[in-house]
């Protein structure tokens, strides 16, 4: 019987490692590939990140999600959470942060090749703010803007003069200086915020140092940011029926208003009104005014008189 000698039998076993090797992996498996992370919001206990999958390598995916740390280069092995949807666009809200704390974060996609990661990104929790009474506000970041988080309720302007506080109504809409109020004249409705009309506004004066009632291109940046549907985004409302999801963590309440004609209050539960800080020449015009509703998901513009009490959120300079 004649005899293999060493170089053939190398050879017998190489090919038969060959076709079980291709019989085991048909095709060479691929990590899947991840767009840029985008960080939507920042409160100051928690953030809102984006990501994409833009390629599952032909894989299905097993896990898709969001990683942090304090630290650069988060894995899964740090904090980590995943989404439980199969969409390859997704969107998740990180919780139980530190306040005022810096974070690094990335998406990510698992598949049987591995796991791979997006682009990193930096994210720091909001700080308080404090205005001059000593009135503490949450504050979060939405887009490249923060923002007041709580209708403000100082009665003291930054400059340390008080602000008049009327409470009759006639009084009330016949005014011609600045003034405050609360819900019915009753200092205990500070959750409403207070009301303001708007000679307070005019001022420049009215917000904590280094933050300022927000123009109307501030208020354009932050509804075309939020897209469709921007009103839901911004507000907590009684109920949900038509939109109060507040993903933002703006908080907008329905507050309703002291009316300029005649002084009484209304629409508390119903309307969230704010003052856009700008100029008007108020012979020829009234003030525009940002107006969000409990029955719509939008956010319209509106104008009322001068005398109006409305709700101010301030934004960072």
């Amino acid at each position: 019987m004649k005899k293999l000698n060493l170089n053939s039998l190398f050879l017998i076993i190489a090919f038969t490692l060959v076709i079980f090797t291709g019989c085991d992996k048909e095709d060479d498996l691929m990590a899947p590939e991840l767009g840029s992370t985008e960080v939507l919001y920042i409160s100051h206990n928690s953030a809102t990140i984006a990501g994409s999958i833009t390629s599952d390598a032909d894989v299905s995916i097993s896990d898709r999600g969001v990683c942090w740390s304090t630290e650069s280069g988060p894995t899964i092995n740090d904090n980590s959470i995943v989404t439980g949807g199969s969409d390859n666009n997704f969107t998740i809200e990180i919780e139980d942060l530190d306040l005022e704390t810096t974070y690094y974060v990335r998406t990510f996609a698992t598949n049987d090749d591995g796991t791979a990661y997006g682009s990193e990104v930096t994210i720091t929790t909001t700080s308080s703010l404090e205005d001059i009474d000593g009135n503490t506000y949450n504050t979060v970041v939405i887009g490249d803007q923060n923002w007041m988080a709580a209708n403000l309720i100082t009665t003291t302007y930054n400059d340390g003069e008080s602000i008049p506080n009327v409470t009759d109504n006639s009084s009330w809409s016949n005014l011609e200086t600045h003034a405050y109020a609360w819900f019915d004249n009753n200092p205990d409705r500070d959750d409403l915020g207070a009301y303001y009309n708007w000679y307070t506004v005019s001022t420049g004066k009215i917000c904590p140092s280094g933050w300022r009632v927000p123009n109307e291109a501030d208020w354009d940046t932050l509804i075309d940011f939020l897209g469709s549907n921007p009103g839901d985004k911004l507000k907590r409302t009684p109920t949900a029926m038509y939109g109060n999801a507040n993903e933002t963590g703006f908080t907008a309440i329905m507050s309703g208003y002291r009316g300029g004609g005649n002084g009484a209050f209304g629409s508390v539960g119903e309307w969230a009104i704010y003052w856009i800080g700008e100029d008007y020449d108020l012979s020829q015009e009234w003030p525009d005014l940002i107006k969000l509703e409990s029955t719509s998901t939008g956010v319209d513009k509106t104008f009322f008189s001068p005398q109006t009490g409305a709700s101010i959120r301030c934004i960072k300079e």
